[in-house]
């Protein structure tokens, strides 16, 4: 999480699958060593559960300040959102980038009732109006009303995370000198420091280190109400 340097207790609910499994001990891994942190419970809820009702009244229980929510379906985010608060449980919030949309989630789970609903990203926000007056959020909306026939802006990242991996590709294509499989993969396996367009300060495609996703980097960023904006503190 971000830095802080006050004690903190954690709630954490995660989806019982390897994506719940990896944002938690990604989220273990981060914690490390930190004297001010403490786990007080962890439950999971399967994909298919309709209600975390169960599991946010056990966790509230717990007085946990930070909960970890490890959740890839959307309406149990917004329900669970609405369900603390119905609980009088408002602690700060960590949620996964997929299911962190401000527009689709947070508005309706009416997420400003908690001290701080926190994600990590590395791609811009369609959806903030922070990137509005941006030329490649611009280029980005104009290109997929052309090209996909797409009205309006994405309330979720993965048209983002597609033009920046269109964006990889057209790297690895200017770098083969022979039209095969083997230049294409030593093409694509050569790309370092590429500043993608959309990706945020900070983070950048590199594809040279074997093992590593082709963005390993990513900053935090805090929901102010309409979009987020990036953040090297929690508090």
């Amino acid at each position: 999480m971000a830095a802080s340097g006050s004690a903190h207790k954690v709630a954490i609910l995660s989806q019982n699958d390897d994506y719940g499994e990896g944002y938690v001990q990604g989220f273990k891994d981060g914690i490390k060593g930190a004297s001010n942190i403490t786990i007080t419970k962890e439950l999971t809820y399967e994909a298919t559960d309709t209600s975390v009702d169960a599991q946010l009244t056990e966790l509230a229980a717990t007085g946990a300040d930070v909960f970890f929510n490890a959740m890839s379906i959307t309406p149990l985010v917004i329900t669970s959102l609405q369900k603390a608060q119905q609980l009088n449980w408002k602690p700060s919030w960590f949620l996964p980038s997929n299911t962190s949309s401000p527009g689709a989630i947070l508005e309706p789970g009416k997420a400003t009732a908690f001290p701080g609903v926190y994600t990590v990203a590395f791609s811009k926000s369609a959806s903030s109006p922070a990137t509005a007056g941006d030329a490649d959020m611009k280029q980005f909306l104009s290109d997929l009303k052309t090209y996909a026939k797409y009205d309006g802006t994405p309330a979720f990242p993965h048209c983002v995370w597609s033009y920046i991996s269109g964006a990889t590709l057209e790297q690895a294509f200017g770098k083969m000198t022979k039209p095969t499989r083997d230049d294409f993969m030593t093409a694509l396996r050569s790309i370092s420091d590429f500043k993608a367009p959309l990706m945020l300060d900070g983070t950048a495609v590199n594809t040279t280190e074997d093992g590593q996703p082709a963005v390993s980097t990513v900053v935090v960023q805090k929901y102010n109400g309409k979009g987020y904006d990036t953040v090297s503190s929690f508090g």
